[in-house]
């Protein structure tokens, strides 16, 4: 990916890109950044099947952490809140900057609550599919 301004030479009208910054599309630096978080949170055992807690085969009280303006939630209410599930919602960022000190207090929040599952939603950018 490439960053910068076009510019016109008027006398023949020639384009150019001058370019600032480039970077590697794909397999970039935020690849670089998840394989080394990954990495540290391995090495935590954060992955580890031990360290993870069932769910429940039939959860009845589910904590959702979503942004309420997205269609998601929308979504998710429309196809699992009509079966008489308990659903909790916290209305948090999912992108952006912000993103992960909301999600993180939303979580901290639902610590405290009596809870079968905790769900965390983001719909997909269908530019990205």
């Amino acid at each position: 990916m490439a960053y910068g301004n076009p510019e016109v030479y008027g006398a023949n009208g020639r384009l150019s890109f001058i370019c600032d910054t480039i970077e590697l599309a794909g397999e970039g630096d935020i690849k670089k950044q998840y394989d080394e978080l990954k990495k540290k949170l391995t090495k935590e055992g954060l992955f580890d099947p031990a360290n993870k807690r069932s769910i429940p085969q039939y959860a009845h009280k589910i904590g959702v952490i979503t942004s309420k303006q997205g269609a998601v939630i929308h979504d998710f209410l429309n196809n699992i809140g009509k079966f008489g599930f308990d659903i909790k919602m916290i209305d948090s960022r999912v992108e952006g900057q912000g993103a992960v000190e909301d999600l993180l207090g939303a979580i901290k929040t639902f610590r405290e609550k009596d809870l079968d599952v905790l769900v965390i939603i983001r719909a997909a950018d269908p530019w990205s599919l």
